[in-house]
């Protein structure tokens, strides 16, 4: 029986269970860095260009030329795509999310996200700085 996705309301609690204080020891940010994929020709660098102006990332790494393989209404699809991933807090997650899905020209964009259990505290700080209202 298949499984229901969650609703986009839904926290994605694995990346929030990394909120704490915001130290610097493993298992101890409040970062999450977020993997999305792009369809080849979309202007993924104009859309990260934004969220890094709009303060929800602080910053994005793109990895053009990728290939995708994955089964979508019941057929293997190979399609070339564009992987950004992005660098911000906890906190800012779901109105990442939101901004992206309202961008995003996929009906079920890959938007995935994961804890930082830690790095260089000078970076962990500066990109605690540059996601801040």
């Amino acid at each position: 029986m298949a499984q229901e996705p969650p609703a986009e309301t839904e926290p994605l609690e694995a990346a929030r269970s990394a909120r704490t204080a915001g130290g610097d020891t493993p298992g101890d940010t409040d970062l999450v860095s977020v993997y999305v994929t792009f369809p080849a020709g979309f202007a993924a660098d104009d859309l990260v260009t934004d969220l890094v102006r709009e303060r929800l990332i602080a910053c994005a790494n793109l990895f053009p030329g990728l290939t995708s393989i994955y089964t979508w209404e019941g057929r293997v699809e190979r399609d070339p795509e564009t992987a950004a991933l992005l660098k911000t807090t906890a906190d800012r997650l779901d109105a990442l999310v939101a901004r992206i899905r309202q961008s995003h020209p996929y009906e079920t964009p890959c938007i995935v996200a994961w804890p930082v259990i830690g790095g260089f505290p000078p970076y962990l700080d500066w990109v605690r700085t540059e996601t801040r209202d």
